[in-house]
């Protein structure tokens, strides 16, 4: 009961930002704003730029990484590995699309992902890994981290993945790709969670002794009963569907793909307000509105397996 109160509450927090979203001038000129201005927020240490959003996610990443830990690893088995978790979904998505992944091309993304792996993995006396797992600012560190890597999905879902496909000037059939759902909504779903589903099928998450890297088993986003494994796939898709028709919304056909850019600061908004509610429901509650959809399909498919099946057995 008091679990649903919470998420209830949330829910109403979450309409309210949305109403002063879109009817006070100011709110929504300042989320648009400093949502883009984050997505391109660089420190410079020494010389070397650092991604603000690319650290934090990076050091989750790393963080998880590090708690799955079976057998001994090499270091660079352990930055190959937290490098596909951060930046898989995106570079699947760029080869899909013919171009550079565009983390490779960022002079601060690579550097942030190694700066986070010294320091989960190689600060003197292992006190940076200590400081984030026992003590309340570690604690809160990783609060924001968290915040700061689900705005990170957002844009990865806007800006590294379907604007990649539809703005992609350096297509032969660059006027056209904005035309196929599948392509823009693929690009959209893997660029945010590639990641994910990489280290899943690849054993980070269910690892066997000497079997890292391997793909030893089904990966859990196709399996029966796992559904906290297909959450950011599933969010993932859903929004990158919401976010191709935004787009599109009040733009001129004719004009296609270059009239899209007028909704494209506010589409990087609502992804990042939506990002932001569920990390914060997840936090507070465990719970992720994204996984209903899962249910219900299960639910129903009960009723339709004569004409689809749920899942198949042996064939004959």
């Amino acid at each position: 009961m008091a679990r649903g109160g919470i998420v209830l509450g949330y829910t109403f927090l979450f309409l309210g930002a949305l109403y002063f979203y879109y009817y006070n001038n100011n709110v929504r000129h300042n989320v648009d704003y400093y949502n883009e201005w984050l997505e391109g927020l660089n420190v410079t240490v020494l010389g070397i730029d650092f991604s603000v959003l690319d650290f934090a996610g990076s050091l989750l990443c790393c963080l998880r990484y590090r708690s799955e830990f079976k057998t001994a690893k090499s270091w660079l088995e352990v930055l190959f590995s937290v490098t596909l978790m951060q930046f898989g979904g995106t570079t699947i998505a760029g080869l899909f699309l013919g171009q550079v992944p565009s983390w490779m091309m960022s002079r601060s993304a690579f550097p942030s992902l190694v700066a986070a792996w010294w320091v989960v993995f190689n600060f003197p006396l292992d006190f940076a890994y200590k400081f984030l797992k026992t003590t309340f600012l570690g604690h809160v560190t990783m609060f924001v981290a968290g915040v700061l890597t689900y705005i990170s999905a957002a844009h990865a879902i806007g800006s590294w993945g379907i604007d990649k496909a539809i703005f992609n000037d350096f297509h032969l059939n660059s006027a056209n790709i904005w035309k196929s759902y599948v392509i823009v909504i693929f690009t959209g779903t893997i660029s945010a969670s590639g990641g994910g589903i990489l280290a899943d099928a690849l054993g980070f998450f269910h690892e066997e002794a000497g079997k890292s890297l391997t793909l030893t088993s089904t990966s859990n986003l196709f399996t029966i009963n796992r559904f906290d494994v297909v959450a950011g796939a599933n969010r993932a898709f859903w929004l990158s569907i919401f976010y191709y028709y935004f787009l599109q919304h009040g733009a001129d056909l004719s004009s296609a793909p270059a009239s899209f850019h007028a909704n494209r600061v506010e589409g990087h908004s609502l992804l990042s307000i939506v990002y932001v509610a569920v990390y914060l429901l997840q936090r507070q509650v465990d719970f992720d509105p994204f996984l209903i959809w899962t249910k219900i399909s299960i639910f129903f498919g009960y009723f339709t397996r004569v004409v689809v099946p749920h899942y198949y057995d042996k064939f004959d």
